[in-house]
């Protein structure tokens, strides 16, 4: 779930298009383009835009899929690392991470976030302004809140 992780964490993020080999995730890379990441971003605009980068990054690079695959030598040499840039593993970004932090009440003061989900919520009406964050050229970026009853 980078699309998650990416935004809590405030990492970057993109797609890859690799070879897969033993190691699943450890296969040559044949192509990768980083994804903008917004601050009016959701899980789900970002996720979109993710699958959005990936179509047409296979669109781009499939010459070199093409060729690597009929020819069975590959062009790409460069091995994908298991660890970011300080040396640590990767987060995995499994269902089971998420679920640790949807329960906010538990991840954060439950005061707190009460007080912010009962601000969020007051200020959030159709046509008009709501609570907002600055974005990093200080521009109001607006956060209104969807709340739905567990089914």
């Amino acid at each position: 779930m980078p699309n998650v992780w990416t935004i809590i964490d405030g990492i970057p993020c993109g797609v890859t298009i690799y070879w897969v080999d033993e190691g699943i995730d450890t296969g040559p890379i044949i192509a990768q383009k980083t994804t903008d990441i917004y601050l009016t971003d959701t899980g789900e605009t970002l996720y979109d835009r993710l699958c959005n980068d990936l179509y047409n990054l296979l669109v781009d690079s499939w010459y070199y899929v093409e060729f690597e695959a009929t020819t069975g030598r590959q062009n790409s040499s460069e091995p994908q690392s298991k660890l970011d840039k300080n040396g640590s593993e990767f987060l995995s970004n499994n269902r089971k991470d998420v679920d640790g932090i949807d329960d906010l009440e538990k991840f954060f003061d439950e005061r707190d976030v009460k007080d912010m989900v009962n601000i969020l919520r007051a200020r959030t009406f159709t046509g008009h302004e709501s609570a907002y964050i600055r974005d990093a050229d200080g521009k109001k970026v607006y956060v209104r809140v969807v709340l739905e009853r567990e089914k």
